[in-house]
Protein backbone atom coordinates (compact mmCIF):
# COMPACT_ATOMS: atom_id res chain seq x y z
CA UNK A 1 0.00 0.00 0.00
CA UNK A 2 2.64 2.38 0.81
CA UNK A 3 4.40 1.73 -2.71
CA UNK A 4 0.79 2.39 -4.17
CA UNK A 5 0.37 5.29 -2.18
CA UNK A 6 4.14 6.99 -3.06
CA UNK A 7 3.57 6.55 -6.62
CA UNK A 8 0.72 9.37 -7.07
CA UNK A 9 3.01 11.98 -5.02
CA UNK A 10 5.56 11.22 -7.39
CA UNK A 11 3.67 11.74 -10.03
CA UNK A 12 2.53 15.61 -8.84
CA UNK A 13 6.21 16.34 -7.18
CA UNK A 14 8.14 18.74 -8.91
CA UNK A 15 12.02 18.46 -9.02
CA UNK A 16 14.33 16.25 -9.30
CA UNK A 17 12.65 13.32 -7.05
CA UNK A 18 8.90 13.91 -9.20
CA UNK A 19 7.53 13.46 -12.48
CA UNK A 20 5.65 17.08 -12.08
CA UNK A 21 2.77 15.79 -13.74
CA UNK A 22 2.01 18.98 -16.76
CA UNK A 23 -1.20 19.33 -18.11
CA UNK A 24 -2.03 16.97 -20.88
CA UNK A 25 0.49 14.31 -19.66
CA UNK A 26 -0.84 10.66 -18.58
CA UNK A 27 -4.33 10.86 -16.87
CA UNK A 28 -4.90 14.78 -17.15
CA UNK A 29 -7.06 15.77 -19.34
CA UNK A 30 -6.97 19.02 -19.38
CA UNK A 31 -10.92 19.66 -18.40
CA UNK A 32 -13.80 18.54 -17.28
CA UNK A 33 -15.72 15.65 -19.97
CA UNK A 34 -18.03 16.89 -22.55
CA UNK A 35 -20.26 13.81 -20.76
CA UNK A 36 -20.39 15.51 -17.39
CA UNK A 37 -21.46 18.99 -18.80
CA UNK A 38 -23.96 17.53 -20.88
CA UNK A 39 -25.32 16.07 -18.06
CA UNK A 40 -25.30 19.03 -16.47
CA UNK A 41 -27.12 21.03 -19.16
CA UNK A 42 -29.56 18.35 -18.92
CA UNK A 43 -31.15 19.70 -16.00
CA UNK A 44 -31.85 15.52 -15.30
CA UNK A 45 -31.36 14.39 -11.08
CA UNK A 46 -31.12 17.87 -10.23
CA UNK A 47 -28.00 18.48 -11.73
CA UNK A 48 -29.70 21.32 -13.22
CA UNK A 49 -29.35 23.69 -10.15
CA UNK A 50 -27.07 23.04 -8.38
CA UNK A 51 -27.53 26.25 -6.18
CA UNK A 52 -26.99 25.17 -2.84
CA UNK A 53 -25.58 21.74 -3.10
CA UNK A 54 -22.54 19.94 -1.66
CA UNK A 55 -20.28 18.10 -4.22
CA UNK A 56 -17.62 15.77 -3.47
CA UNK A 57 -15.07 14.43 -5.57
CA UNK A 58 -12.84 11.98 -4.82
CA UNK A 59 -9.66 11.72 -7.31
CA UNK A 60 -9.89 15.06 -8.51
CA UNK A 61 -6.32 15.27 -9.94
CA UNK A 62 -5.91 18.85 -10.77
CA UNK A 63 -9.53 20.14 -10.01
CA UNK A 64 -11.24 20.20 -13.23
CA UNK A 65 -14.04 19.07 -12.08
CA UNK A 66 -14.06 21.35 -9.34
CA UNK A 67 -14.33 24.40 -11.31
CA UNK A 68 -17.18 22.97 -13.34
CA UNK A 69 -19.36 22.42 -10.85
CA UNK A 70 -18.81 25.72 -9.20
CA UNK A 71 -19.22 27.55 -12.20
CA UNK A 72 -22.84 25.24 -12.76
CA UNK A 73 -24.02 27.12 -9.01
CA UNK A 74 -22.66 24.53 -6.50
CA UNK A 75 -22.56 26.11 -3.33
CA UNK A 76 -19.39 24.03 -2.33
CA UNK A 77 -17.35 21.25 -3.81
CA UNK A 78 -14.45 19.44 -2.27
CA UNK A 79 -11.99 17.38 -3.68
CA UNK A 80 -10.29 14.53 -2.05
CA UNK A 81 -6.30 13.49 -3.18
CA UNK A 82 -4.03 10.95 -1.25
CA UNK A 83 -0.56 12.85 -2.50
CA UNK A 84 -0.01 16.02 -1.15
CA UNK A 85 1.45 17.40 -3.94
CA UNK A 86 -1.57 17.09 -5.53
CA UNK A 87 -3.42 19.05 -3.34
CA UNK A 88 -0.96 21.91 -3.74
CA UNK A 89 -1.50 21.69 -7.91
CA UNK A 90 -5.13 21.42 -7.60
CA UNK A 91 -5.95 24.40 -5.20
CA UNK A 92 -3.36 26.95 -7.13
CA UNK A 93 -5.13 25.55 -10.40
CA UNK A 94 -8.67 26.40 -8.67
CA UNK A 95 -7.31 29.59 -7.84
CA UNK A 96 -6.66 30.65 -10.68
CA UNK A 97 -9.79 29.92 -12.43
CA UNK A 98 -12.21 31.32 -10.14
CA UNK A 99 -10.68 34.31 -8.41
CA UNK A 100 -13.39 35.39 -6.48
CA UNK A 101 -15.23 31.88 -6.07
CA UNK A 102 -12.27 30.37 -5.26
CA UNK A 103 -13.47 29.67 -1.17
CA UNK A 104 -16.00 27.26 -3.04
CA UNK A 105 -13.86 24.61 -4.41
CA UNK A 106 -11.08 23.44 -1.85
CA UNK A 107 -8.84 20.16 -2.51
CA UNK A 108 -7.47 18.36 0.29
CA UNK A 109 -5.38 15.16 1.47
CA UNK A 110 -6.98 12.36 2.82
CA UNK A 111 -8.25 8.80 2.58
CA UNK A 112 -11.79 8.47 0.46
CA UNK A 113 -12.18 5.13 2.45
CA UNK A 114 -12.11 7.11 6.06
CA UNK A 115 -12.90 10.15 5.24
CA UNK A 116 -16.00 11.74 7.06
CA UNK A 117 -18.22 14.49 6.02
CA UNK A 118 -17.51 17.69 8.73
CA UNK A 119 -20.97 18.67 8.42
CA UNK A 120 -22.92 15.50 9.57
CA UNK A 121 -24.94 15.94 6.62
CA UNK A 122 -23.82 14.36 3.75
CA UNK A 123 -23.07 15.52 0.23
CA UNK A 124 -25.85 16.09 -2.33
CA UNK A 125 -23.73 14.81 -5.42
CA UNK A 126 -20.84 12.51 -5.49
CA UNK A 127 -18.72 12.25 -8.72
CA UNK A 128 -16.08 9.53 -9.77
CA UNK A 129 -14.21 9.67 -12.91
CA UNK A 130 -11.24 8.00 -13.39
CA UNK A 131 -11.28 6.90 -9.99
CA UNK A 132 -12.43 3.44 -9.15
CA UNK A 133 -10.44 2.70 -12.10
CA UNK A 134 -7.31 3.66 -9.89
CA UNK A 135 -7.66 1.58 -7.56
CA UNK A 136 -6.01 -1.93 -7.04
CA UNK A 137 -8.71 -4.31 -7.71
CA UNK A 138 -8.26 -5.78 -3.94
CA UNK A 139 -9.24 -2.07 -2.34
CA UNK A 140 -12.97 -2.22 -4.37
CA UNK A 141 -14.65 -4.02 -1.71
CA UNK A 142 -15.46 -0.70 0.23
CA UNK A 143 -15.75 1.53 -2.34
CA UNK A 144 -19.24 1.65 -2.68
CA UNK A 145 -20.04 1.67 1.06
CA UNK A 146 -17.37 4.37 1.24
CA UNK A 147 -19.91 6.28 -0.99
CA UNK A 148 -23.40 5.58 0.59
CA UNK A 149 -21.34 6.81 4.02
CA UNK A 150 -20.35 9.93 2.54
CA UNK A 151 -23.73 10.61 0.59
CA UNK A 152 -26.87 12.03 2.25
CA UNK A 153 -30.08 9.81 1.81
CA UNK A 154 -31.35 10.54 -1.95
CA UNK A 155 -28.63 12.50 -3.07
CA UNK A 156 -26.73 11.32 -6.37
CA UNK A 157 -23.60 9.48 -7.18
CA UNK A 158 -22.77 10.36 -11.06
CA UNK A 159 -19.92 7.55 -12.34
CA UNK A 160 -18.31 8.45 -15.50
CA UNK A 161 -17.22 4.46 -16.05
CA UNK A 162 -13.70 4.27 -17.80
CA UNK A 163 -12.19 2.20 -18.93
CA UNK A 164 -14.59 -0.13 -20.43
CA UNK A 165 -12.30 -2.49 -22.54
CA UNK A 166 -12.23 -5.70 -22.56
CA UNK A 167 -8.94 -6.36 -24.46
CA UNK A 168 -6.82 -4.03 -21.78
CA UNK A 169 -4.51 -5.98 -19.65
CA UNK A 170 -4.77 -5.92 -15.81
CA UNK A 171 -1.73 -3.76 -15.49
CA UNK A 172 -3.47 -0.51 -13.93
CA UNK A 173 -3.37 2.41 -12.81
CA UNK A 174 -6.28 2.54 -14.72
CA UNK A 175 -7.15 -1.21 -14.50
CA UNK A 176 -10.48 -1.85 -16.76
CA UNK A 177 -13.91 -1.77 -15.01
CA UNK A 178 -17.13 -2.94 -16.47
CA UNK A 179 -20.64 -1.36 -15.63
CA UNK A 180 -21.30 -4.88 -14.11
CA UNK A 181 -18.75 -3.86 -11.53
CA UNK A 182 -20.08 -0.71 -10.62
CA UNK A 183 -23.88 -2.36 -10.04
CA UNK A 184 -22.29 -5.25 -7.83
CA UNK A 185 -20.78 -2.43 -6.09
CA UNK A 186 -22.90 -0.08 -5.36
CA UNK A 187 -26.35 -2.32 -5.94
CA UNK A 188 -25.51 -5.51 -4.90
CA UNK A 189 -27.31 -7.55 -2.22
CA UNK A 190 -27.61 -4.64 -0.15
CA UNK A 191 -28.82 -2.44 -2.44
CA UNK A 192 -26.61 0.76 -1.23
CA UNK A 193 -27.55 2.69 -4.47
CA UNK A 194 -30.51 2.84 -6.82
CA UNK A 195 -29.93 2.69 -10.27
CA UNK A 196 -31.29 5.85 -12.37
CA UNK A 197 -29.60 5.79 -15.66
CA UNK A 198 -27.12 4.04 -17.79
CA UNK A 199 -25.93 5.43 -21.32
CA UNK A 200 -22.99 4.90 -23.35
CA UNK A 201 -20.85 8.29 -23.52
CA UNK A 202 -20.86 9.58 -27.53
CA UNK A 203 -17.50 9.09 -29.34
CA UNK A 204 -17.64 13.36 -29.50
CA UNK A 205 -18.17 13.53 -25.95
CA UNK A 206 -15.26 11.60 -24.54
CA UNK A 207 -11.68 13.01 -24.61
CA UNK A 208 -9.48 11.70 -26.91
CA UNK A 209 -8.29 8.29 -26.89
CA UNK A 210 -11.34 7.41 -24.46
CA UNK A 211 -14.14 7.11 -27.12
CA UNK A 212 -15.85 3.89 -26.89
CA UNK A 213 -14.64 3.24 -23.83
CA UNK A 214 -16.94 5.02 -21.51
CA UNK A 215 -20.19 4.64 -19.82
CA UNK A 216 -22.06 7.78 -17.93
CA UNK A 217 -24.34 6.29 -14.79
CA UNK A 218 -26.31 8.29 -12.22
CA UNK A 219 -27.34 6.10 -8.89
CA UNK A 220 -29.41 7.57 -6.24
CA UNK A 221 -28.49 7.17 -2.72
CA UNK A 222 -30.72 4.80 -0.26
CA UNK A 223 -31.95 5.19 3.58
Amino acid sequence: MEEYNSRWEKNWKAGPDGDGLKQGQLFDATKSSAALEALIADGSFGLGNLSGKRIFVPGCGRGYDLVTFVKAGAKEVLGLELAPSAVSVANEYIQSQLASQSSQATVIQGDFFTHKDESSQGYDVGYDYTFLCALMPEMRAKWGTSWHRVLRPGGFLVTLIFPVDSEMEQKGPPWPVTPELYKGLLVGKDGLFKLKSLEKVPDEQSHPGRAGKEYMAVWERQA
